[in-house]
Order: structure tokens, then C-alpha cells, then sequence
């Protein structure tokens, strides 16, 4: 996960949710990284993390230096950067990552098994290898309620007009996602490779569109417009409805969790 852009307190208490509810959560030990993105979450996960088994890392010691020229301080390129550094010689080490945003997210079962128990999406963890489906790889991200699509977020519809007038593009592309679930850009889960080359594709359409567009916004227009399939990635969605992910969304009430990661609700 990644952590930035918090008061010492909220990075603290973000952590606590987050990492209290996962090892509940998880009953194998996961190996679990927390990227941060400046001095004060830094400090706030090396005060917490311990505690639970997490790692601590600055963006910095996770790979290769980032030209911070490119990065301008965004944080929506930055926590990309981060992952793919770490990803880039770890990938073929481990059978599967599960990227996620660490703030507003609580655990409740363990994602890696939840699929496997419920057979929902079950072929893209049939082995330790990379699944392929089609000829590409399997990346599973996560959708909000079907109860609203693109088309009924007046909100989504606007950024993708803005994105599309901003790329000098027809707004027809918003036209042609109306129809679509709205999917969430916080989180990512499939076999090392798989995620490592979605992270290096999403990375690369941030550094070329982001400046455009909202990072949710263009991560629908890329992903539903079929363009992840050019470079051989296959995504699969999670729907909230249907699946092991709840992501609360358009409409929908906020979560009330405590520090012990216990659901209020």
C-alpha cells in the first residue's frame, strides 16, 4: 500500500485500521510493504508498522531513483512510481499481489482466499504461474455498485468530457462507457507479473494523460475502451455486487470502523 499526505495522527490511525484488520484477516503471513510518500508518514509507519509485521519504505530506497521533474510533487504518479520500482525485480518471486490504498480499507476476510472459496475469477490463481486467458495475462480491480453506472454519475460523465476536450478528443468515448460500472483505481490483485505489467502500462498512461485527467476517470476510459487489451493485459472486474470487494461508492454510506478495525455497520 501507500501512505502520504497526512497529519502524523491520521497517517498513524490510517495504519492501525488498515494493518489490525488484515492480520485478523490473514491467516498466512503475507509479506506487507508500505510505501511512503513523505517524512511524516515515514515516521508514522516506522512507529507502527513493527507491531504488526509490515514493512516500512520510502519511494526512494524501493528501486531506482524517480525523476521528480516528471513526478511535479502528484501524488497519483508517485504512488505508481513507487510500486513499479518494487515490483520490477520482485514479480517472478511471488504467486500474487494485492495493491490497495490503505486509507478507507478494513479487511474483513482474506481476499486470497475469498476467491479461491468462492471461485470467483479461480483460473487467475490456478497455479503459481502467470494465468493466461486469450493469449494475456489476468488483472482483477475492483468496480463500485452496478446500482450506478458512468452514465448515472453526472460527476464521472463531466471528468471524462474534461478528460477527452483535454486530449482533444471526441466525447464520444463518455458516450460509449455509459453503460459501465464505474471502476476504482485503488486497488489491483493477480500474479506478480500480471500486476507488475499492469502497474508499468498504468504508469505510463499517467505520465502521458494525467495531467488531463482525474486518475479514476482515466483509468475507466483506458480500461473500458479496450486499451489495456493492446498490450496484452486482460482485466477482469471485480463487482461490488457480485464479489469478494465491497467498494463504496456513488451514493452509498460511509464504513465506521475503529481502531481495532471492527465494522460499526
Amino acid at each position: 500500500t501507500f501512505l502520504a499526505g497526512h497529519s502524523s495522527s491520521r497517517a498513524s490511525s490510517i495504519l492501525h485500521v488498515f494493518l489490525k484488520s488484515m492480520r485478523l484477516s490473514i491467516h498466512f503471513m503475507a509479506d506487507v510493504v508500505i510505501m511512503t510518500g513523505d517524512k511524516t508518514a515515514a515516521v508514522a509507519c516506522e512507529q507502527t508498522a513493527a507491531a504488526y509485521g509490515a514493512q516500512c519504505m520510502t519511494c526512494d530506497a524501493a528501486g531506482p531513483r524517480t525523476n521528480r521533474s516528471v513526478l511535479d510533487g502528484r501524488a497519483k504518479i508517485l504512488r505508481w512510481s513507487c510500486w513499479a520500482a518494487y515490483l520490477a525485480g520482485l514479480a517472478q518471486h511471488v504467486e500474487q499481489v494485492l495493491i490497495v490504498g490503505a486509507e478507507n480499507l478494513v479487511f474483513q476476510k482474506d481476499p486470497f482466499l475469498a476467491l479461491r472459496s468462492t471461485g470467483f475469477f479461480s483460473s487467475a490463481y490456478d497455479s503459481a504461474d502467470d494465468a493466461v486467458v486469450d493469449g494475456g495475462t489476468n488483472v482483477i480491480l475492483s468496480a463500485h455498485s452496478t446500482r450506478i453506472l458512468l452514465g448515472d454519475s453526472l460527476k464521472h460523465y463531466r471528468a471524462c468530457e474534461v478528460c477527452m476536450s483535454r486530449q482533444h478528443k471526441s466525447a464520444a468515448y463518455c458516450d460509449d462507457m455509459i453503460a459501465f460500472p464505474i471502476l476504482s483505481n485503488n486497488m489491483v490483485m493477480g500474479t506478480g507479473n500480471a500486476v507488475s505489467s499492469f502497474v508499468r502500462f498504468w504508469l505510463a498512461a499517467l505520465h502521458r494523460y494525467g495531467f488531463a485527467c482525474q486518475e479514476e476517470t482515466l483509468l475507466n476510459i483506458v480500461a473500458w475502451s479496450k486499451q489495456l487489451t493492446k498490450d496484452r493485459l486482460n482485466v477482469a472486474v471485480a463487482f461490488a455486487d457480485s464479489s469478494p470487494f465491497c467498494i463504496l461508492g456513488e451514493g452509498e454510506h460511509f464504513v465506521h470502523v475503529d481502531i481495532t478495525g471492527r465494522v460499526h455497520n
